[in-house]
This record gives structure tokens, C-alpha cells and sequence, in this order.
């Protein structure tokens, strides 16, 4: 059982790294030593999105859901895959099962104020009806600032989303580990501050 966890921590930790197709490699190890293991499942369903594979990322995931709708992990990482693929009418189920599971009233307020959103003017309007919900509880303690600049970022406001990861990371947040491979920043690519702490946060330096 203990190499079971071994390649399947290290297959995340080498997802995190930026090095997908070596993730890949050992999740798949650790599934054939665990077949039935539904976590190892899911997570080669995030690291095959990682490697750009889409697609096939998704069908796993929603098989994963079909089997046992109880489970957390495909609903919020679905959620998280699109999201960062801008498929926003898929998104908000995926996130309102995420807070359901999750028994979490502030995430069921935010996409809750994000369906609206939606309904009344698309993508757009729902990023900024679930940016003041994020708003209101990051003011009150409640929220990270990692998620709160995910949101900017999507919205184009590049300086908001730094200034917001700068606390993030001073923060230790522990969402920090993923800003090199998170879509949602690669606007923020670009930019010497966001390089700068990535390698704060012990990654590697973007190519």
C-alpha cells in the first residue's frame, strides 16, 4: 500500500511542477497497483487535463460521478476544469454540487449569486455577480486570496489578481502550489511579479 501512495503523492507533486506527462506516468502506476481506487481515478483525470488531453479528462471524471455521485473529488474538479476552460454553463452545476458535498454556505452563496449572474448576462455577468460575493467574505476572513485574484484574472483585471496572489503567497495559502499550472493565470504569465513568485513558492520557472 505504501508504493500505492508514493507514486500517487508523487504524481501530483510532479502535476503541480508543470511536469504532466511524468505525472501521468505514475498515477497510471499507482492505478495498477489500486485499480479500484476512485481518489487515483480522479486525480489521472486532473493530471490528463494537465497534459492538455482534455477531452479524455472529462470522460473520466463524469464516469467517475456516474459510478458514485457521492464522491467529491470529479464535481470539484470538473468544476475546476471548466472554469479554466471558460465553460461556464457546465461549471456552475459542477461547482453547486462541489458546496452542496462540501455542506459549504459560502461557496453556495457564491454560486448561487453566479447562477444569476449567468442568467441574466452570460459569462461575464456571472464572474462579477460571484466577484462580489468573494469580495464580501474575503473582507470578512472568510475567503482566500487566491481564488479571490483566480476571479480578477478571468476578469482581465491583471494588477488586482498580482496584488491579491502577492498576499496570497506571503499568506502560505495552500492553493499557492498550483499557480504555475493553473489556466486561469495565463494572463498573468507575462509578467515579471507573477515569475517572480512562482519562484517564491519554490516552482519552477516558466518557459
Amino acid at each position: 500500500m505504501g508504493s500505492v501512495v508514493a507514486h500517487h503523492w508523487y504524481a501530483t507533486f510532479l502535476m503541480v511542477l508543470g511536469r504532466s506527462q511524468e505525472a501521468l506516468a505514475e498515477i497510471e502506476k499507482a492505478r495498477k497497483l489500486d485499480p479500484q481506487s476512485s481518489s487515483i481515478l480522479a486525480d489521472k483525470g486532473l493530471i490528463l487535463f494537465a497534459t492538455g488531453q482534455a477531452g479524455q479528462a472529462v470522460r473520466l471524471l463524469k464516469q467517475i460521478e456516474t459510478t458514485d455521485p457521492a464522491f467529491l473529488s470529479p464535481h470539484a474538479y470538473l468544476a475546476t476544469v471548466d472554469l479554466e476552460m471558460r465553460n461556464y454553463k457546465d461549471y456552475l452545476p459542477e461547482a453547486k454540487k462541489t458546496a452542496l458535498l462540501l455542506a459549504d454556505q459560502n461557496r453556495l452563496r457564491i454560486v448561487t449569486a453566479g447562477e444569476k449572474g449567468f442568467s441574466a448576462s452570460g459569462g461575464d455577468g456571472m464572474l462579477r455577480a460571484i466577484l462580489n460575493v468573494q469580495k464580501e467574505l474575503y473582507g470578512k476572513g472568510n475567503f482566500d486570496a487566491y481564488e479571490l485574484a483566480s476571479t480578477y484574472a478571468l476578469l482581465g483585471n491583471k494588477q488586482q489578481a498580482l496584488n491579491l496572489l502577492e498576499i496570497a503567497v506571503t499568506n502560505h495559502e495552500q492553493h499557492d502550489v498550483a499557480m504555475r499550472i493553473d489556466q486561469n493565470f495565463l494572463v498573468l504569465h507575462d509578467e515579471p511579479s507573477f515569475r517572480e513568485m512562482v519562484a517564491r513558492v519554490g516552482l519552477p520557472p516558466l518557459e
